[in-house]
């Protein structure tokens, strides 16, 4: 998924992936359908939206609650969490919300904030960080979420009970052990399926933004940018930077 946008195909996993699976096998897997995105197409419909959609559902759940005035003062009682980085745990009865799901992996910026959403076995988990300043566009890094019971520090913030929460029953927070410094994304492009265009239209007068056309792989970004009016052919690579 790309915005609104559905791809869909199938594509090949290593076999240890395929036959292994594990939640730190995630950035790896997800490595591997950016490599053979040429396999995939676009689609109105899908039956991926649902399980998607739900995700959605459960991050906007997870951020509603650590937002609220209850949970703050919940985590207030916790000093380790304002002194390490955590992830939050939403658990509950959800096999007919994620039917014949491996796992979903989200990442969204919004509002400063960079909020990753992962389902896996049940569970869903939410990281929030600090998404100001440049961020790279290619990131495609997961972080390793350990299992809630071996040796992470842990809180239970919230229980709910009635149809008002559906099927969750319980939300977590964690310290999450195994989170490496964020680096800039890289990939593999001694393969076929790299392409990388950038297509800037004429202002329609001086100083006004310019229609703009941005396409990796089978992703294409479009929208009006502000951009220097003495554009030469010089000055391009810093155009594609800005």
């Amino acid at each position: 998924q790309n915005g609104d946008t559905y791809f869909t195909g199938l594509v090949e996993l290593e076999l240890d992936l395929a036959f292994d699976f594990k939640q730190e096998s995630i950035s790896r897997a997800v490595a591997s359908i950016n490599r053979q995105q040429k396999k995939l197409s676009h689609t109105q419909s899908s039956v991926f939206k649902r399980p998607i959609q739900e995700l959605q559902h459960a991050r906007t759940l997870v951020l509603s609650e650590i937002s609220s005035t209850r949970v703050v003062s919940e985590m207030a009682r916790h000093d380790w969490i304002d002194d390490s980085p955590v992830y939050f745990e939403l658990v509950g009865d959800v096999e007919t919300l994620f039917d014949d799901v491996l796992f979903i992996a989200n990442r969204q910026h919004a509002n400063g904030l960079e909020v990753i959403s992962m389902f896996y076995e049940g569970t869903v988990m939410v990281v929030v960080r600090d998404g100001t300043g440049l961020q790279p566009l290619l990131n495609i890094h997961y972080p390793t979420i350990p299992p809630s019971n071996v040796g992470a520090r842990g809180a239970t913030l919230a229980t709910y009970e009635g149809v008002s929460k559906r099927t969750w029953m319980r939300l977590g927070v964690y310290q999450l052990l195994d989170q490496p410094n964020p680096v800039e994304a890289s990939m593999d492009l001694s393969n076929d399926s790299y392409t990388q265009s950038y297509c800037i239209l004429k202002s329609q007068r001086q100083g006004a933004p310019a229609e703009v056309l941005f396409r990796f792989n089978s992703w294409l970004y479009s929208g009006d940018v502000g951009l220097p009016s003495d554009i030469t052919l010089g000055s391009i690579p810093e155009v594609v930077v800005s």
